[in-house]
């Protein structure tokens, strides 16, 4: 064949209008333009030639799964078995609570004899609620029946004058030890759970479990 100067120019710029109305790939089917065939045969979805248009966001939106219910939260009811107070408590996996709720827990556990509040060990209330955790697998509302919290020197002396089993020395003194319940759960279901969590002291008294953050021990009184 051959080529004049002006054949040739008109050659090179039509080239990208022929390129421009034949896709190089059939996304449906796989087959490159220099498959045999005309270029009818090529189909290309109309969505995916949408899609093309849509910014990074846009697509981003459209890969991203929807988030399932947000199941880490619970909630843990805590109620005084003395004065019939409650606090509802809500948890995440990572046992955080809010300044307002500690708040609540620091009055809930006072001592209501002399009605007198005092910061509880952080650790403890942790502790505590990990054992809750480890018992609720139905994400259900559980009850929390405080026995005992913090106690003031004349409360510790009122209790070891009606009980031997009160320690002169209880670390009920310094916030640092909880005696309680869980309601619709036996004592001896939540030992067996709390032995493996407590990084404290475990005590089993028969209608109640003590709980403290004192060196690691169990015993039965």
């Amino acid at each position: 064949m051959n080529w004049t100067r002006r054949s040739l120019l008109t050659s090179l710029l039509s080239y990208p209008t022929i390129c421009a109305t034949a896709p190089l790939i059939d996304i449906e089917n796989g087959s490159s333009m220099f498959s045999q065939g005309s270029a009818s045969t090529f189909n290309i979805k109309r969505s995916t030639v949408q899609r093309q248009f849509l910014n990074s966001n846009q697509e981003d939106k459209l890969n991203k799964p929807t988030p399932p219910p947000n199941k880490h939260f619970q909630l843990v009811k805590f109620k005084n078995i003395h004065t019939g107070e409650a606090r509802e408590i809500e948890y995440n996996t990572q046992n955080h609570f809010t300044s307002a709720d500690l708040a609540k827990l620091d009055w809930l556990l006072r001592d209501w004899r002399e009605n007198r509040v005092e910061k509880i060990d952080r650790r403890l209330i942790s502790d505590l609620v990990n054992i809750v955790r480890s018992l609720n697998r139905s994400n259900e509302k559980l009850v929390v029946n405080i026995h005992s919290g913090f106690r003031t020197s004349k409360t510790n002396r009122y209790l070891r004058q009606r009980s031997r089993k009160v320690a002169a020395n209880s670390f009920h003194l310094s916030g640092r030890a909880v005696d309680f319940t869980i309601e619709g759960i036996s004592v001896h279901r939540v030992l067996r759970k709390a032995r493996s969590i407590a990084s404290g002291g475990l005590g089993n008294y028969g209608t109640f479990i003590h709980l403290d953050t004192g060196p690691v021990r169990t015993w039965v009184a």
